[in-house]
């Protein structure tokens, strides 16, 4: 439990799969409302081909991997809420992911991170920007990279403070298994306010880098951060 959020692992028979492709989908008319929609396009993940069998599968390997720790190294971790469908519209109510744990209580899923154990994601990998940063971090390892913390934007109000309540998970499982620092990357896009709210959790500005789309001729500006946490 962090603060009034129930943070627990991700299980396949919970659903969470599902959960977590219609919380990518949620985000998408919230981050076209803000003017945003350069940071992850406008067509709803669930029907980007492959990403629900990604997710599933990813959903399948964090769950194997914390109760074997062996394997691919991710964990997904969702955080819950009391259950109260007032605080939904009417038109949501229904496909809200809720469950009733072991005690009774009725809890629903409001947000969501993806942690990599010692590795960064391949983009990172492969900017010449990062190249002596992210080699330097694989080298010496003891770290966790996080790669999403995404909130269900249908669920009105209950995620609010979500996002740090599981950082602060994040934080705790990064030391609890002897690795010494949190990284992350974001979108520099907005006004630099996703850049902000991590700096404000008290990550560091590492470097910024650029990924370039040659078939549509766009371009993806981020910058990657680093929590210490020694």
């Amino acid at each position: 439990m962090t603060g009034h959020f129930h943070i627990r692992n991700a299980e396949v028979s919970f659903n969470d799969a599902q959960f977590i492709i219609d919380a990518f989908d949620s985000t998408l008319p919230h981050l076209a409302a803000a003017g945003n929609i350069e940071q992850w396009g406008t067509k709803p993940f669930s029907k980007r081909a492959g990403f629900a069998e990604r997710i599933e599968d990813m959903v399948a390997k964090s769950e194997s991997f914390y109760k074997t720790g062996t394997g691919h190294p991710v964990r997904v971790f969702i955080a819950e809420v009391e259950d109260d469908p007032g605080t939904a519209s009417a038109s949501t109510t229904a496909k809200l992911a809720r469950r009733v744990d072991v005690d009774g209580k009725a809890l629903v899923a409001v947000s969501f991170a993806i942690v990599l154990d010692e590795r960064f994601v391949s983009y990172l990998q492969e900017s010449e920007s990062l190249k002596n940063h992210v080699g330097a971090a694989l080298e010496k390892g003891n770290f966790v990279f996080l790669w999403y913390l995404v909130t269900d934007h249908r669920v009105i109000g209950k995620h609010r403070g979500a996002g740090n309540a599981l950082i602060e998970r994040v934080k705790h499982y990064a030391s609890d298994h002897g690795r010494q620092a949190v990284w992350v990357d974001c979108w520099d896009g907005g006004n630099g306010l996703l850049v902000k709210y991590y700096v404000d959790r008290h990550f560091e500005i590492v470097e910024g880098f650029t990924i370039s789309d040659t078939k549509n001729g766009t371009t993806w500006k981020g910058k990657l951060l680093r929590l210490d946490l020694s």
